[in-house]
């Protein structure tokens, strides 16, 4: 995916679409605990989970029912 974003962005006639950045960013903000959480904190359940539920709902996409938001 990191490939892809930089081939995507090496120049200015390029881009990701909208879908596809979102998914990126969601994925992205997964991969590093974040200053302000303690470190038992996953950021995956944290910030990845979250995005991509909302990411899917704002496309009308179905996520799997076993991928469930937290309450």
């Amino acid at each position: 995916m990191n490939e892809l974003f930089s081939y995507s962005y090496s120049d200015e006639d390029r881009g990701m679409p909208d879908f596809a950045l979102q998914v990126f960013n969601a994925f992205d903000q997964g991969e590093f605990h974040h200053r302000d959480d303690s470190h038992d904190v996953d950021p995956e359940q944290k910030y990845t989970r979250p995005i991509l539920i909302k990411v899917f709902e704002q496309h009308s996409l179905v996520a799997n029912p076993s991928f469930k938001r937290d309450t």
